[in-house]
């Protein structure tokens, strides 16, 4: 994106070609809000190998479900949406 210019960022997304032309280039004027509203807790892993099945999932599964309620309590997170996998 920092390598396209004004005039083509421009021609392809319109007005909101020139926001994308300031970001790319590390410049953003709006307010920075250190303090909101959570929306969302996750947790997450990545494995540098992929998991072959259940057997090896249940237990990895089972340490997620256990950090995230931590995470939660910990943000006190009064209420909680799950993703169907």
């Amino acid at each position: 994106m920092r390598e396209w210019s004004l005039h083509d960022l421009r021609r392809r997304f319109g007005k909101f070609g020139v926001v994308l032309h300031e970001r790319a280039r590390g410049r953003d004027e709006r307010p920075v809000q250190p303090t909101r509203v959570r929306k969302s807790v996750s947790v997450e892993r990545t494995f540098a190998e992929d998991v072959s099945g259940p057997a090896e999932w249940a237990p990895i599964i089972e340490r997620l479900y256990i950090n995230l309620m931590e995470r939660i309590e910990a943000a006190k997170a009064g209420m909680l949406s799950t993703r169907r996998l």
